[in-house]
């Protein structure tokens, strides 16, 4: 899966997704004027925003499914 976002123009859209990682959710936010957008994959979770790259955001959280 390869997740879309709305490009800086109303009638665009751009991929934005993770190489090589198989994306089980994603969710997206706004905030500020900066689109950002979280996913989660088997190897973890991540953040995109509008001025940065993938980057891995589950440093210090437990591994493993809850419940």
């Amino acid at each position: 899966m390869l997740p879309s976002a709305l490009a800086t123009r109303a009638d665009g859209w751009r991929e934005v997704g993770l190489r090589g990682e198989e994306v089980l959710a994603v969710a997206l936010a706004s905030a500020e004027g900066e689109q950002v957008i979280y996913a989660e994959t088997h190897s973890g979770l991540w953040r995109q925003t509008t001025t940065s790259g993938w980057q891995r955001i589950d440093k210090g959280l437990p591994s493993g499914t809850f419940g």
